[in-house]
């Protein structure tokens, strides 16, 4: 059903998302850092970082998918019009 490229990008975006939570998580119940000094806004950029970039993984997999069901939409809009004609031409 997918591509090899749909799967990879899936499964990147999922990795990626999972490791967000999981820093969020982390950083709230056990490292308990706040967003004060340089290593808590550095440890929270590294997790909104991570977060955007599987966000962007999502977007960039959401376009692919619209374009895929646009493109075999109009292959299949030209094959029933190519076997109109073929059947009007035959009666």
């Amino acid at each position: 059903m997918f591509t090899p490229q749909q799967f990879l990008r899936r499964h990147a975006m999922m990795r990626l998302l999972c490791l967000a939570a999981g820093m969020l998580y982390w950083g709230c119940l056990v490292f308990k850092t706040a967003p004060q000094g340089l290593w808590g806004r550095c440890y929270w950029m590294l997790c909104a970082a991570v977060a955007g970039t599987s966000v962007l993984l999502a977007c960039r997999e959401a376009l692919s998918s619209v374009l895929t069901i646009r493109s075999r939409k109009e292959k299949a809009a030209a094959r029933l019009e190519r076997a109109a004609k073929n059947v009007d031409l035959s009666a």
